[in-house]
């Protein structure tokens, strides 16, 4: 039978500011990688980092190595 744990993924291009929530990152973790607060929850990181000039691969990256760490 699957096991109904929260599986903490890997940021694509869909994920939103709310997954990274629901995976177990703070908003002060978030909020530290973007420099200001988190926008809207179910705005995807990366149409965060289109609107804003950011690289996206930048945010996914600093963002995926804190969720890697709490998985460690």
């Amino acid at each position: 039978e699957p096991t109904h744990s929260t599986t903490i993924g890997s940021i694509t291009g869909t994920t939103t500011f709310q997954q990274l929530l629901d995976w177990g990152l703070s908003e002060e973790e978030i909020e530290t990688v973007i420099n200001e607060k988190i926008p809207e929850k179910n705005l995807a990181v990366r149409n965060y980092a289109c609107q804003n000039g950011i690289e996206f691969s930048k945010l996914k990256d600093q963002l995926q190595t804190l969720l890697n760490a709490l998985s460690n």
